[in-house]
């Protein structure tokens, strides 16, 4: 337990400097975070843009290259860094490896997981003894999805082990000329503009969205898709798009270092994927008032009402996507209604201020066991 009116320190464990969704989470709670009642520390496995913002936000930040958490010469850095840091709190994002080492060492410690448990995650890491022995050192759990929960219990993990958070979202308001520029890089023309974000791997199902575009264009409907991305998928995508005769329509816009004006200039956001969590894109195009049509997947339900915040369709079907873009595509005020209603969603349920205070109570509270 801390001594008098010490800040309470935690210590983050992020893997690379990439700025992927965990890494995104993590540096919004950190621009949020209490810095009068805590003090952070991150370790990061390579450089990148996450270590470029919290440096700008005059965190202390280290870069210790190491491929692998289990690595000899990880642990001893980590073990070498909870010592001489006097950390109340060590937050592995994810590896739970790194977990056993800090409760090895009276730290206790705090674990986000944004991955689901599903097919595309070996089953190792998520059944039987080896999932139970890494699970065991951490004493909670940070979960962004509710769905999460229960299949944790379902693993053997006590529900009061595990916390919600959802992810906060501030998203700035782009500029009129922003918009109109990426709405030019999109393609020409007044028909509505399609677009979803998202790494180019068979997980994200931007096949199923092409699928989907070619029904819309048997049925004779103007349209264009962006989508924003880059990953193994790409050539496979653009040859599909080209096969099913929708090559001029859909535009593979490779990654963006910020999407926020692409998000802003569609007219509907589309995320099809076949497994998910609770994706920062859905979120940011919520927040910024469009409309949203998504697999319901993971904890997708979380943020979207069916029919009152936005859309969502079974994952792997195309006609059924097809079905959805074709009504919301040709009633511009009801994509207007339910883009209203997700940005209220999002200013009632996914606010950065939420975010952090929740987060923060989980410090707090393990601060305070004695040790």
């Amino acid at each position: 337990m801390r001594g008098g009116d010490r800040k309470v320190r935690i210590l983050h464990s992020i893997g690379p400097g990439e700025m992927a969704g965990t890494q995104r989470a993590l540096a919004t709670y950190l621009a949020a975070a209490d810095r009068d009642r805590f003090e952070h520390h991150v370790i990061c496995s390579s450089p990148g843009p996450l270590v470029e913002r919290l440096r700008e936000m005059d965190l202390a930040v280290t870069v210790a290259p190491s491929p692998h958490h289990w690595r000899p010469v990880a642990v001893a850095r980590l073990v070498r860094a909870l010592r001489r840091g006097r950390f109340d709190v060590f937050h592995a994002n994810p590896s739970r490896v790194e977990a056993v080492v800090a409760r090895g060492l009276g730290v206790p410690v705090v674990c986000r997981r944004n991955v689901g448990f599903d097919l595309y995650w070996a089953r190792w890491r998520q059944h039987g003894v080896v999932a139970r022995l890494l699970n065991a050192p951490v004493d909670r759990f940070i979960v962004p999805a509710a769905f999460l929960i229960d299949e944790y219990e379902r693993r053997g993990v006590a529900r009061e082990r595990v916390r919600l958070v959802h992810n906060g979202v501030s998203v700035r308001v782009p500029g009129r000329a922003e918009i109109e520029r990426a709405r030019a890089e999109m393609g020409d023309g007044l028909a509505p503009l399609i677009v979803s974000a998202g790494r180019l791997v068979a997980l994200k199902g931007h096949r199923f969205l092409i699928e989907a575009a070619a029904r819309l264009k048997s049925q004779g409907m103007a349209f264009r898709i962006a989508i924003i991305g880059d990953g193994e998928q790409r050539q496979a995508l653009q040859e599909l798009a080209g096969a099913t005769g929708v090559g001029e329509q859909v535009r593979l816009l490779g990654w963006k270092a910020d999407v926020v004006p692409y998000l802003a200039a569609a007219d509907v956001y589309v995320q099809p994927s076949l497994s998910d969590v609770l994706p920062n894109a859905v979120l940011e195009a919520m927040a910024l008032g469009r409309c949203v049509v998504a697999s319901d997947v993971g904890g997708i339900r979380d943020a979207i009402g069916p029919g009152r915040s936005g859309a969502l369709v079974p994952p792997g079907d195309a006609a059924a996507l097809a079905r959805e873009l074709s009504l919301l595509l040709a009633n511009k005020p009801a994509r207007a209604c339910l883009g209203v209603a997700a940005q209220r969603t999002i200013a009632r349920d996914f606010t950065v201020a939420e975010m952090a205070r929740r987060t923060e109570a989980i410090y707090q509270e393990l601060s305070e066991v004695p040790r």
